[in-house]
């Protein structure tokens, strides 16, 4: 079923399957430890006899994240989730591990890329200036939490067998309280205000509590302003 041939200070462990056409290939797969090797020959002989190998796919990191985001992320995040999540798979993914197959990220792979992003530095875009020289903390978290659930719904595609960011360990975050705006702010943000839709944005956010996402998802059927909602104090959004 799986060998392992000794290479210099590694070890290979080779096995044979069919792709989706059908042809027969051979797959070598590199550990540092012979430990390693055999707890990986044991794993494909066991998949194989319970039925549950999953044969390697040449799909790189950066073609699954296309289509993670084109099926899941398209359905499943609002406005601001979908453009937080492709600028970090644009600037910090795809530029770092983008081009590895899918199937070569293990549990240690991600530990150690992981890690790399603490050393990594912050991206400045076109509408946000980077804060810190590297990929602060709570970024890195984002980071994570996206490839959690990306390689998860891998998992249930059947690309791979595992999800390798189960049990990666992150570093403590340290997190700061964020500032709150007092009613001078809001008035001062107000009167300096020139726009007139930005101005009625700026008054349902603060009146209301609402989100970016929620207020581009308001509809005029959530909006009661009637003379009627006004006398009786029940005007809301």
């Amino acid at each position: 079923m799986a060998s392992i041939i000794k290479r210099k200070k590694s070890y290979s462990v080779i096995y044979s399957y069919e792709n989706d056409e059908g042809e027969k290939q051979q797959k070598w797969e590199t550990w540092r430890t012979h430990k390693e090797a055999l707890k990986r020959k044991s794993e494909i002989e066991n998949q194989i006899n319970t039925g549950t190998f999953i044969p390697p796919k040449n799909q790189t990191v950066e073609e699954f994240l296309y289509d993670f985001v084109c099926l899941y992320g398209e359905k499943k995040w609002g406005t601001s989730t979908y453009d937080g999540n492709t600028g970090l798979i644009a600037n910090y993914i795809n530029p770092l591990i983008g081009k590895e197959q899918i199937q070569n990220i293990t549990t240690l792979f991600a530990d150690k890329f992981m890690k790399k992003l603490q050393t990594t530095p912050a991206v400045s875009t076109k509408h946000r200036k980077a804060k810190t020289d590297y990929v602060a903390p709570v970024t890195v978290e984002k980071i994570f939490k996206l490839l959690k659930c990306a390689f998860g719904q891998a998992v249930k595609w059947e690309i791979i067998a595992k999800n390798p960011f189960e049990y990666v360990e992150l570093p403590k975050a340290k997190y700061q309280k964020r500032e709150i705006w007092d009613a001078d702010m809001i008035r001062k943000a107000l009167d300096n205000c020139n726009d007139n839709k930005l101005y009625i944005a700026m008054n349902l956010s603060f009146a209301c509590s609402l989100r970016i996402g929620e207020i581009l998802g308001l509809t005029w059927d959530n909006v009661h302003i009637t003379d009627d909602d006004i006398a009786e104090d029940n005007a809301c959004t």
